[in-house]
């Protein structure tokens, strides 16, 4: 079917991107083998106390996002596990002398971002702190959106710009077949689209295969199958 836009939001889309681009190809936070290895550890040793395991994809995104690199992206499923990946990155960072703050488009979702550990507030909040000069964020901060591909192009452009300037790393997660942005523009989608992403596909909230399987199709939007 045919996509139809406008010069302004095509125009808009390009620069998102573009700086996705660029904070994608700097370098920086990195973490130390120790503190990555130690984390994965702690991690390993307390889901075999509860009688659980890490799944090969969920350790694959732990070492993604905690790489080097200012702008890291992962996109999951719900029940795939994000919130144990983001409290194992939490843990990893923090052990290697970062502070880790969450963001989320809603008031609700900040309130489930904070069940990973992380001290979070809304996208809204944080982007009225920073046009008023009031970030106290620096290149020390991990600033976690959650729940992506809620945000429209035009905040994502400004939360990109406002990393570019506090010189923070940028962790974005999300599900773009989720909940999609009132306003105009699928984000989350072109960001993910261009630069490196990490995806956790395999469930491993349901037991059953048939729940699997339905959470996947729900998440592909097939759900009439």
């Amino acid at each position: 079917c045919a996509i139809y836009t406008t010069n302004s939001m095509l125009k808009a889309e390009k620069k998102l991107v573009g700086t996705a681009e660029l904070l994608a190809g700097r370098s920086s936070h990195s973490v130390s083998s120790v503190s990555l290895e130690g984390g994965l550890e702690r991690l390993k040793t307390g889901l075999s106390q509860e009688g659980h395991t890490l799944s090969a994809g969920q350790e694959e995104a732990i070492r993604h996002l905690v790489d080097a690199g200012q702008l890291k992206c992962i996109v999951g499923y719900a029940g795939a596990g994000k919130t144990t990946a983001l409290e194992a990155c939490r843990d990893i960072w923090e052990d290697a002398g970062y502070r880790v703050y969450g963001l989320a488009p809603t008031g609700r979702a900040a309130q489930n971002l904070e069940g990973s550990g992380i001290e979070s507030q809304t996208l809204h909040k944080f982007l009225k702190a920073f046009e008023e000069g009031r970030c106290q964020y620096n290149t020390n901060s991990i600033l976690v959106l959650d729940e992506a591909g809620m945000v429209d192009v035009e905040r994502f452009d400004k939360f990109l710009g406002a990393v570019q300037t506090l010189g923070v790393k940028a962790v974005v997660v999300g599900d773009g077949a989720q909940l999609q942005p009132v306003e105009a523009g699928p984000a989350f989608r072109l960001v993910t689209e261009r630069v490196g992403v990490s995806r956790l596909e395999e469930i491993v909230r349901q037991k059953e295969d048939w729940q699997k399987e339905a959470t996947v199709l729900f998440g592909q939007q097939e759900s009439q199958k």
